[in-house]
């Protein structure tokens, strides 16, 4: 080829190759499909297009930390021959699919017989203790408060002991705005390195505030008030219940309660008024306003108002107060177990009672006695001084051998006579806290009111011992020596 005519040739084809790569770009931009437009529903007037729900999504899986780096301590808790070592993951949703964020997840470890299905149960976990779960190296590591996902993960290190292995999972799930109901679980214990998971479909719930027009003076306290679903005013479970409390200008106000038909009952303790029933349809709306008619047969009785004189320093006192009637032969619990020192209040008929307080406390050992009479609507004020009590030393053994008992369930009671009537308190176990002493079967009790009194060493139900019990007289702040031997029970008792 000519040298002259090569430059020409190059020009023509490189031109050649740029317009042949124009062509094909183009009939690949004709070739591409259009894009898709989703045609929407019309929308009706005055609401607006929601769209449905997204389906809920599945919980990452992500490359799982290995365990001795999650928890405080891997000395204790990362041993697999002595730790179980498994997880929990607990959803919350709505009815609908929706997640709930923000749930509290309240997981434990339920001591009681597992019995049913696993799953999401209508009733409470039932009877039975609930082992703890905090603390150094807690058994649950998370966070207890649902994600956006309406998940919370748990790590679970439960040690391979007994007490923890014949458990089984309980879970309580709250959330605002939502009924608690169908919000309690349980889970069989978990294999080592299983994930165990349960989904909660929770409720939306209304509140119902109400007030009680027509009450006098401290009408709210003796005031009664349900709020449960129709015809199941008598029955024992309820599928559910709220008892809110009144306030003193009579204004109550629910927890969230489902949005059926409802039934709100009030009633007074003391029969002032009659009974009051009112049914409620959804959405329940505004203050419901109540007048109770009173009752024609109704008899006012006294207050009685108790105040310590002398309330220890800390203002706490782990103490029992009971109050006895000489007119009924009775005895008043006054508010069951209690640290409070506050005033505290009872409704009694007229007459002559006695009021004893008695220390819980080994370590409080105190005590109060009062007399008092109570006139029918008057106010009696009872001032209760703190005094130091008695110091009694057991001896226990048993009458066959001699020997301290086996039983360490052995408990003392002490009754206060009035003319020879008992005055019950709740009794304690011997050898618990400061009870025990260096001897076995010496115990000391230092909160033991002086008196007349009556002691009682009971070994339980089912337990190997009878029942053995003294009458000794205690002049204020003596210190006694008792000693009780046992006798074994019949063999059908034990």
């Amino acid at each position: 080829m000519d040298r002259k005519k090569l430059p020409h040739v190059v020009v023509i084809g490189l031109v050649l190759v740029l317009l042949l790569g124009i062509l094909l770009v183009h009939r690949s931009s004709q070739q591409d499909p259009a894009p898709t437009v989703e045609k929407q529903a019309p929308v009706a007037a005055g609401r607006p297009n929601i769209p449905p729900a997204a389906p809920i999504p599945a919980v990452p899986v992500e490359a799982p930390v290995p365990l001795a780096k999650q928890i405080a301590d891997p000395k204790e808790m990362v041993d697999p021959e002595k730790v179980l070592r498994a997880e929990l993951l607990v959803r919350v949703l709505t009815p609908e699919g929706t997640p709930i964020s923000g749930a509290r997840i309240w997981p434990n470890l339920m001591t009681h017989p597992f019995e049913g299905e696993e799953g999401v149960i209508q009733e409470g976990l039932g009877s039975g203790g609930i082992i703890g779960i905090r603390g150094k190296n807690a058994i649950f590591r998370g966070e207890p408060l649902t994600n956006a996902q309406g998940v919370a993960l748990f790590q679970l290190f439960i040690p391979r002991e007994e007490r923890y292995l014949s458990t089984h999972l309980g879970i309580l799930v709250e959330a605002p705005m939502t009924v608690k109901r169908r919000n309690n679980g349980r889970l069989r214990l978990p294999r080592e390195g299983e994930r165990k998971e349960i989904t909660f479909r929770l409720d939306t719930g209304q509140i119902i505030r109400g007030k009680i027009l027509n009450l006098e003076g401290d009408d709210a306290e003796s005031l009664w008030v349900e709020i449960l679903m129709p015809g199941e005013e008598k029955k024992e479970r309820k599928t559910w219940l709220d008892l809110p409390k009144v306030a003193a200008n009579g204004a109550f106000e629910s927890e969230a309660a489902p949005l059926v038909p409802l039934v709100l009952v009030v009633e007074h303790r003391r029969k002032k008024y009659l009974p009051f029933s009112q049914r409620l349809d959804p959405p329940v709306q505004g203050i419901q306003e109540i007048i109770l008619l009173t009752n024609p047969a109704f008899k006012e009785a006294g207050r009685v108002i108790f105040t310590f004189t002398n309330p220890p320093a800390g203002g706490k006192f782990n103490h029992q107060l009971q109050v006895y009637s000489e007119k009924s032969k009775q005895t008043y619990n006054g508010g069951g177990n209690t640290s409070d020192v506050s005033p505290r209040k009872m409704v009694l008929r007229d007459g002559l009672y006695h009021a004893f307080v008695v220390s819980l406390d080994q370590d409080q050992p105190l005590f109060a006695q009062a007399v008092f009479t109570v006139a029918d609507s008057g106010t009696t004020e009872v001032p209760l001084t703190l005094q130091p009590s008695c110091r009694v030393r057991f001896r226990v053994r048993e009458k066959a051998t001699g020997k301290p008992p086996d039983s360490e369930k052995l408990f003392l009671f002490c009754d206060i006579l009035v003319d020879g009537t008992p005055v019950e308190f709740i009794g304690s176990r011997m050898g618990y806290g400061k009870t025990k002493t260096e001897a076995a079967g010496d115990y000391l009790f230092s909160t033991v009111p002086p008196g007349t009194i009556r002691l009682r060493v009971e070994s339980g139900i089912a337990g190997p011992y009878k029942e053995a019990s003294q009458t000794v007289t205690l002049t204020p702040q003596e210190e006694s020596t008792v000693e009780f031997l046992l006798e074994a029970a019949p063999a059908d008792d034990q």
